[in-house]
């Protein structure tokens, strides 16, 4: 078995309440990082082995990088 992490980064333009992010890969243990450009708070929930969905609170329109790696047990 390799020794490499499994993890996966993307870029989402976010311009709904809310997103549901679907994974190239699938987790037994996802961590998930979230960064906006806008100063807005977003909320990360369903975390899920292959998606994830993130809700913001404010109207405008924003862009959300995400990494997401495979945590440990």
């Amino acid at each position: 078995m390799s020794n490499s992490k499994k993890f996966e980064k993307g870029k989402v333009d976010f311009s709904t309440s809310e997103h549901t992010i679907v994974l190239q890969n699938t987790y037994l243990n996802p961590v998930v990082k979230i960064t906006a450009n806008d100063n807005q708070n977003i909320h990360v929930s369903n975390i899920q082995s292959n998606q994830f969905k993130i809700k913001k609170t404010g109207n405008d329109n924003i862009i959300i990088h995400y990494i997401v790696i495979e945590g440990g047990s």
